[in-house]
């Protein structure tokens, strides 16, 4: 507290009141990254009031070192591997877990061709498990 009580009539009437704003406005500082905005008290005893010297951080700079190399995505294995889990089904309600499990409109969009197989497959697969329940 002893750094922050500066021997003005502020602090010598509301010093609580005046420790809580100094610990709000850390507070604020720490929270959302504030730099560079200072209280009148403050500004009494930085060293940019009394040199007039500014120090700017360097500009952050964009490193495509660390990017991660993107593999294309397959929708050929991604559709095969849906066949396979979607044919192993027995009934309706299991096909229609592995369909939401999978989520195939969602993984395949912007691609229309393999959105449409991977409902032609579903059609399919739900075609055998009502053959299947009719025989």
């Amino acid at each position: 507290m002893d750094e922050c009580k500066r021997p003005t009539e502020p602090w010598q009437k509301w010093p609580k009141r005046m420790l809580r704003h100094k610990a709000a406005i850390q507070c604020a500082r720490y929270a959302f990254g504030f730099a560079g905005i200072i209280d009148p008290d403050e500004a009494e005893r930085s060293p940019e009031v009394i040199t007039h010297a500014v120090i700017m951080a360097p500009p952050p700079t964009m490193s495509t070192d660390h990017e991660a190399p993107t593999v294309p995505f397959d929708s050929t294995a991604f559709l095969t591997e849906l066949e396979e889990a979607l044919t192993v089904a027995g009934d309706i309600e299991t096909l229609e877990e592995i369909w939401s499990s999978h989520a195939p409109l969602s993984v395949l969009e912007g691609d229309d061709h393999a959105q449409d197989v991977a409902l032609k497959i579903k059609e399919r697969c739900l075609a055998a498990i009502n053959t299947g329940a009719a025989a």
